[in-house]
């Protein structure tokens, strides 16, 4: 599903949308879903995400990727 969204900017859209039919569509878990949205990466990559795959989920899916860096984080000090 990640690489799906990464390489189909229609798919990217309807995620951001309406995340749950993505979810469905591609047949993920409640476990799998339950990891992604949770919007972790840390906790992706602990149960054995791809970082490519984060990468896709995280900044580009939610679009992180167009925020100013200071606001890309998950964890501030």
């Amino acid at each position: 599903m990640a690489r799906a969204i990464h390489l189909d900017a229609g798919l990217r859209e309807r995620y951001r949308k309406d995340p749950e039919a993505v979810m469905k569509e591609f047949e993920l878990t409640e476990d799998e879903k339950k990891l992604v949205r949770s919007k972790d990466p840390a906790k992706m990559f602990n149960a054995g995400v791809s970082p490519y795959a984060i990468f896709f989920l995280i900044w580009e899916a939610e679009g992180w990727v167009f925020l100013p860096p200071e606001r890309q984080t998950l964890y501030r000090a």
